[in-house]
């Protein structure tokens, strides 16, 4: 983990920093020698290497699904170079591919773990809150589970956002810790904690709120959110383990575009996490989307963010869903199982190679506003309509200005309460 020094004398108070946590724990430190002798207790009370083999499966299941999900979201090219800020004793580092993976940490304890499982000249010790890379210097940079630990997170943040490059990627992921707390004492109270989180005398020492001791902050969605810098557009959050569970947050964000104005951050934990929806603005849209694409029974549909398959049955012909959520496709294939029209892929439109002008009708939708890769591919696809749906935010200007750049015009737009719905067409003017 990463842990900054501070300075003045060591004391512990509740509710010390307004931002980003609702509710923190703060510990200042004489000096860093202090911090220090600190911080090596804390990496031996808490081993990290006992917490990655956990025995209760529980904990082992939120984890290694976290870590799956932080890297699908990440999503490394082949000659991309990977940062991991905070990489404590290499248990994620370990799983990219070696010679563009690298790591920092401000453990000296931790980076002596991590030298048996990377590269030794591939770890740096330094801290979050001033790392020692040029600007844009790395095109995916990862943050797992180490927010909550430093003192700045808001620093730590603006550094990584710093070092990314423009066409880059970062990963971050928090413990949403009222919960944890809250589902801890529920366990405890039924006396379930030796069975369920296996808190035995011999096992891994969980105490009753990390808070209380070892994490600095505690966040939530709304919180994560609001730390994370403007200059970073958060493109997709996703709850670990599931999402009436939100156990833990991981975000993907990328540098916003500095020729468009930053559109505001989700407004409801809902419409930030993925590309699932309301029922009642999700009938509104759905009735609009039926209203403008008119799909006929011989028509083959493209649905670009098709989530679980909300919207496949407007389709009564062939269908294809894409989504990068792994877990959603499933949900909508098994949704579908009985019907052969209905095909799900695992995949976004830019990686998808979409055969030109094969599908008649499109909908695309979404958190975020799909990137000039997406967009092109989905306009050489798809020779008739296409529906774009976007949270209500987001702007119309930049919304006509990325699909003019994919050769698309804008024959209409509406608004439900929680979306923006474009219809638009190649070669169609603009209104």
């Amino acid at each position: 983990m990463c842990w900054p020094a501070a300075s003045a004398r060591r004391r512990s108070t509740r509710g010390a920093l307004a931002e980003p946590g609702r509710r923190m724990t703060r510990v200042v430190f004489r000096d860093a020698q202090e911090f220090k002798a600190w911080n090596d207790t804390m990496v031996e009370k808490y081993d990290i290497e006992r917490f990655h083999d956990h025995p209760s499966p529980f904990v082992r299941y939120v984890e290694g699904k976290r870590i799956r999900r932080t890297f699908a979201l990440l999503a490394p090219g082949p000659r991309d170079r990977v940062l991991e800020v905070g990489c404590g004793a290499g248990h994620l580092l370990k799983r990219l591919p070696a010679g563009r993976r690298f790591g920092l940490d401000l453990s000296e304890s931790m980076l002596r773990k991590a030298q048996r499982r990377v590269d030794p000249g591939t770890l740096l010790q330094a801290n979050a809150e001033s790392l020692p890379f040029r600007t844009g210097a790395w095109e995916r940079v990862y943050c797992s589970e180490v927010l909550e630990h430093v003192a700045d997170p808001r620093a730590a943040l603006a550094e990584i956002e710093r070092i990314v490059a423009t066409h880059g990627v970062a990963v971050v992921s928090v413990p949403n810790e009222r919960l944890i707390n809250t589902l801890k004492a529920v366990v405890r109270k039924a006396g379930l904690s030796r069975a369920v989180l296996r808190t035995g005398p011999d096992d891994y020492a969980m105490p009753e709120r990390m808070d209380d001791e070892w994490h600095l902050h505690t966040f939530d969605l709304k919180s994560l959110l609001d730390a994370i810098p403007r200059g970073l557009r958060v493109a997709r959050v996703e709850a670990i383990p599931f999402r009436w569970l939100p156990l833990r947050y991981v975000a993907r964000c990328e540098p916003a575009d500095p020729r468009v104005a930053v559109e505001p951050r989700p407004r409801s934990w809902l419409a930030a996490l993925s590309s699932r929806w309301g029922d009642g603005d999700l009938r509104a849209v759905r009735r609009r989307i039926r209203e403008w694409l008119r799909v006929t029974p011989c028509d083959r549909m493209l649905d670009v963010g098709c989530g679980a398959g909300e919207l496949a049955s407007l389709a009564p012909a062939d269908y294809l869903g894409l989504d990068p959520d792994a877990a959603a496709v499933g949900r909508a294939r098994h949704r579908y199982r009985r019907d052969a029209r209905k095909r799900f892929r695992v995949a976004d439109a830019a990686a998808a190679d979409l055969p030109r002008d094969f599908f008649d009708v499109g909908l695309v939708r979404g958190t975020a506003e799909p990137g000039r890769a997406s967009l092109d591919a989905i306009a050489r696809a798809t020779r008739g309509p296409i529906v774009l749906v976007q949270p209500a935010g987001t702007s119309l200007e930049s919304l006509r200005a990325s699909l003019a750049r994919a050769g698309l015009g804008v024959d209409r737009d509406a608004a439900t309460r929680e979306h923006r719905i474009l219809l638009c067409r190649r070669g169609a003017p603009h209104r």
